[in-house]
């Protein structure tokens, strides 16, 4: 069973805002998950119509079916006409609104909900997925959906230069695993794996699916801005659009009867957060993932009966990351030593406002909690703050002191800089870093940059001494460990890699994570998964610093159906471009 974390918070000053990350929440109640979903068996598809949500249940009364939800975007003065879910340019709702994936993995109930795709089923050697589509879907044009539709879209992937996607690393490159996508017929699609690779099912359900009557003359599909897209989503009609806010209305053609209860969604723009945070306090905005300092004062208490926000600690982690290819970072006791000298209560209390919990020598979030060791202290203690020892593993590294109290490393002061995306409780994370380091010696420049692409590419390149990185997580915990030590992931440095940034060449994990890759047994995975917290334990390929918490602000004034303590079912956050959770909620939500 998977055990989380969830926060449902009516009163709780934040320190710093927490912001919105690509993470999915959790909850402290047990689900059946681990067992069923975590490691694909091969009644997926019998196991999936029984234990998930069935996407088509009875359709919601509305009270007002013209009403309109309205979202807000920060830090976007203005929009651009863009559509295309294949760009990261492209507006919210393009993603897991216009456009489904074949399942949805919520990050908050861990259970696989059947979507697009009614179920799934692996072949006897595990290099077959098929997976079985639903018949009753059309497009928003009124074409017909089919498995072309999905074999085109993965195709499409393969063979379009410069499109962006998170299951491009799946298709191509050396770290692709999947050789062909074969529509069977109308209702069957076909992957064929060039080795087993079983955590590839929560890989590829992610990507949403478009139509090939569509796409298939679009001669550039980068520079494509789908202006009036056509999609299998709840909404898919452009009703207006003007620069500071658009209006996605209704699909006319949408598969699940009766839904969605309500109009429209209206996106609008703000120039920054504190305008956002305006809006949402004058309640202007009915669903927000704007990280907010102290939220109960700043937003709940404008109307208590009517708000509420939930915290949530997801599955990714934000790391210290160090490049294992420089001295004196190549020495596994010298990044043991600096993550001792790393006080990561104050982190958790100060820098994430006690939202998350401080992260352990596993490197897995409190999300994979069934899946650790029963006492992960026991594997090593460089994730316990002891500057003491921490002094004695430098000493004994030979790092000696200089003068000015720096010490020395292959000649060169230890004084570093470190890259973060400016968020305000990561900056204010780092500067606890760097002042925990300097009572070993250690001098640490942040360096904020508010440049994604920029900030993406250095941590892809390795052209960084030390950074703030970030590792996302799935369903299980191969993903993190694969992300951290896979050899498989390895580029030269100054080559972007798709995981592996800190360049640990180990090896080590490499059998464990085909062994883990090869079965689809949920005991047999746990073990490899207990094999790699020892060995991740042991290398400390990169040090788990804070895992990453988001926000979601709910204004119930106007609508009913949001997750909530007693009916946790999907993420808080109205993330679309990260979250499909959001679907499950737009299918739920009712006008009053």
């Amino acid at each position: 069973m998977l055990s989380r974390k969830f926060h449902l918070v009516f009163a709780l000053v934040l320190v710093v805002s927490v912001l919105l990350s690509a993470c999915g929440g959790s909850t402290d109640a047990p689900t059946q998950a681990a067992s069923t979903e975590a490691a694909p068996t091969q009644a997926a598809s019998t196991e999936a119509a029984q234990t998930q949500t069935d996407a088509t249940q009875a359709p919601v009364q509305a009270a007002n079916p013209d009403a309109v939800l309205t979202m807000g975007e920060q830090n976007l003065p203005t929009f651009t006409r863009n559509f295309n879910p294949f760009v990261s340019a492209s507006l919210p709702g393009t993603l897991n609104v216009i456009h489904e994936p074949l399942m949805i993995y919520s990050s908050a109930s861990g259970e696989l909900t059947p979507w697009l795709a009614t179920g799934y089923e692996w072949s006897d050697d595990l290099t077959t997925l098929t997976f079985t589509l639903r018949d009753d879907v059309l497009w928003s044009d009124g074409e017909p959906f089919t498995a072309s539709d999905v074999a085109f879209t993965y195709n499409l992937l393969k063979t379009a230069p410069g499109v962006n996607s998170t299951v491009l690393p799946a298709l191509v490159g050396g770290t692709a695993y999947v050789d062909s996508i074969t529509a069977v017929d109308d209702a069957t699609v076909e992957f064929k794996f060039n080795r087993p690779y079983t955590p590839g099912l929560y890989e590829l359900i992610a990507q949403n699916i478009v139509p090939e009557h569509i796409w298939k003359d679009v001669t550039d599909v980068v520079a494509f801005t789908n202006d009036n897209p056509v999609g299998t989503g709840p909404f898919t009609q452009i009703t207006s659009f003007a620069s500071q806010a658009y209006e996605l209305g209704k699909n006319p053609n949408y598969w699940q009867p009766g839904k969605p209860a309500f109009k429209g969604i209206v996106w609008k723009a703000f120039a920054d957060a504190n305008a956002m945070s305006l809006a949402m306090a004058d309640g202007a905005i009915d669903w927000s993932n704007l990280a907010i300092g102290d939220p109960q004062r700043n937003f709940v208490d404008r109307d208590p009966a009517n708000r509420y926000f939930i915290l949530e600690e997801g599955p990714n982690m934000g790391i210290l990351a160090m490049m294992t290819e420089h001295e004196p970072f190549d020495d596994p006791n010298v990044r043991k030593a600096i993550s001792m000298a790393i006080n990561r209560d104050q982190v958790s209390l100060i820098g994430e406002a006690g939202v998350v919990s401080p992260a352990d020598v596993t490197g897995l979030t409190e999300f994979y909690q069934s899946w650790k060791v029963d006492d992960p202290a026991a594997l090593s203690d460089w994730a316990t703050y002891n500057v003491d020892k921490a002094n004695e593993l430098l000493d004994a590294a030979g790092l000696t002191r200089g003068a000015d109290g720096i010490r020395v490393a292959n000649g060169q002061p230890m004084k570093y800089s470190v890259m973060v995306l400016p968020a305000p409780n990561w900056m204010a994370d780092m500067q606890i870093v760097a002042e925990n380091l300097k009572e070993v010696g250690i001098e640490l420049a942040v360096q904020p940059n508010p440049n994604f692409p920029e900030w993406q590419q250095t941590q892809k390149t390795g052209a960084f001494d030390m950074i703030f990185g970030i590792i996302d997580g799935n369903a299980t915990p191969y993903r993190f460990y694969r992300q951290t030590m896979s050899s498989d992931l390895l580029a030269p440095e100054g080559t972007p890699a798709e995981g592996n940034y800190t360049r640990y060449a180990g090896g080590k994990a490499d059998e464990l994570l085909s062994r883990f890759a090869s079965s689809v047994d949920p005991a047999e995975q746990k073990q490899i998964a207990f094999e790699l917290q020892t060995l991740f334990a042991e290398e400390v390929p990169a040090v788990p610093l804070t895992p990453l918490g988001g926000m979601g602000l709910i204004n119930t004034t106007h609508f009913t159906g949001f997750p909530t303590a007693d009916n946790y079912y999907a993420s808080a956050q109205p993330n679309p471009s990260f979250f499909a959770d959001i679907l499950l909620v737009l299918n739920q939500l009712a006008p009053k």
